[in-house]
């Protein structure tokens, strides 16, 4: 339900935040100058000795101004005192049912979405990743996903380590660690396929994997493949391979967590020779009602490779179906000769306002392995990049938003 919070009245209240917004940048400022800068802080000491009568007074004066910044620090705790309480004030109006300033928060945001005729929005901030290639001491071949999306995403470096290559392949941890400090996101750990579900195709029941069952398609044919598997040192003895020319699919349905981001990943390599073409492979998550993972079979590589799809699990299931169709007619028993292992649904481990999934390969990850990323946040939208630091919140946006950032 829609509160009657209108597009001026949210210009109103991002109008006063601005005040706060500018007041934490003074702040910022003084303490850059000042304390941070020791360099300008001995000149300005140097300076006021001169109008000293002994050295005593003079060495006093650095703890004197050390503490300056806790005052500072303590300054800006009672501004966000403040700040909070102003937009607390508004949980009524929200129809919000606590003053939690996190609830509120949620609530003025989903509110802002609500708004007509156009979403109340801010300037966007531009987020971006890269993996850096893991050095040539890595033995494990397992894959980093990364979801970086959150536009309150921190300018850090993050190095993910495997400091415990457990006996149970796929259950590795990695330390994770963000920097620099202060900006940096700490230190964390993450395990390979944490509280993840696999599907390696082991266990069959007639002429399916167990758990699967045929779609609502034309059946083809299934077969159970003991000689190429992607996980051979895991000892898995089956992979995936579906056959004949036709319009073939099988799902299976997996528990997930309502809301929770997952990354649904699968290994997928070709048998068919190069010649063959048009035809291709998807992965569709039956729930959305929308294809995610869709390759033309000349592009499907005739070596092992991962391929995966970010979601959003919208329900407590979430449905996995896999297809192999062709669209032209092709000598039988070649069309879909496209193998699979190790499909795995596992849920990403959010850290610095970004996503992270370790997924298992061919050779499992042994300790000293490392993976390093930089996330990147150009911090263009004022009031998003605040509510972020401040609050760890992201609130709607565009690139030609519907309220001013503060000039």
């Amino acid at each position: 339900m829609a509160s009657n919070l209108s597009l001026v009245t949210y210009q109103d209240i991002f109008d006063k935040i601005s005040a706060y917004i500018n007041t934490f940048d003074a702040f910022d400022t003084l303490k850059g100058s000042l304390i941070e800068d020791s360099g300008l802080l001995d000149v300005i000491l140097q300076k006021y000795a001169l109008t000293l009568d002994s050295v005593s007074k003079f060495e006093g004066l650095y703890p004197l101004f050390g503490s300056f910044k806790t005052n500072v620090e303590s300054w800006e705790s009672g501004l966000l005192y403040y700040l909070s309480h102003f937009i607390r004030s508004y949980s009524e109006a929200l129809l919000c049912p606590t003053t939690d300033i996190y609830v509120v928060i949620d609530y003025m945001v989903e509110d802002m979405e609500r708004v007509t005729p156009n979403p109340a929005t801010v300037l966007e901030n531009t987020v971006g990743y890269t993996v850096l290639v893991p050095p040539p001491s890595t033995t494990g071949t397992g894959s980093l996903v990364v979801n970086a999306e959150l536009e309150c995403l921190k300018n850090e470096v993050v190095e993910l380590v495997c400091d415990n290559d457990n006996t149970t392949a796929g259950k590795e941890r990695f330390r994770i660690v963000g920097s620099p400090a202060p900006e940096g996101s700490g230190s964390g750990s993450i395990y390979v396929e944490e509280n993840g579900q696999l599907d390696s195709f082991e266990v069959w029941s007639g002429d399916l994997p167990s758990g699967w069952v045929i779609g609502d398609q034309v059946a083809g044919t299934w077969e159970d493949n003991e000689v190429d598997n992607v996980f051979d040192d895991h000892c898995l003895e089956s992979s995936f391979v579906p056959t004949d020319v036709g319009l073939t699919s099988i799902s299976k349905t997996f528990t997930v967590v309502e809301g929770q981001i997952y990354c649904v990943g699968v290994w997928i390599k070709r048998l068919t020779p190069t010649g063959v073409v048009d035809v291709t492979v998807e992965m569709l998550l039956v729930e959305e009602a929308e294809t995610v993972f869709l390759e033309d079979h000349d592009d499907i590589s005739a070596s092992w490779e991962f391929k995966h799809v970010i979601v959003t699990a919208t329900s407590s299931s979430m449905t996995v179906r896999i297809s192999a169709q062709a669209n032209l007619a092709i000598p039988a028993g070649e069309a879909s000769r496209i193998i699979f292992d190790g499909l795995a649904v596992v849920p990403m481990r959010m850290f610095g306002y970004a996503h992270y999934a370790l997924m298992k390969g061919p050779v499992s990850f042994v300790e000293g392995d490392r993976f390093k990323i930089t996330t990147d946040n150009d911090e263009a939208g004022i009031y998003q990049t605040f509510f972020g630091k401040r609050y760890g919140k992201v609130l709607p946006s565009a690139a030609v938003p519907t309220i001013s950032d503060p000039v």
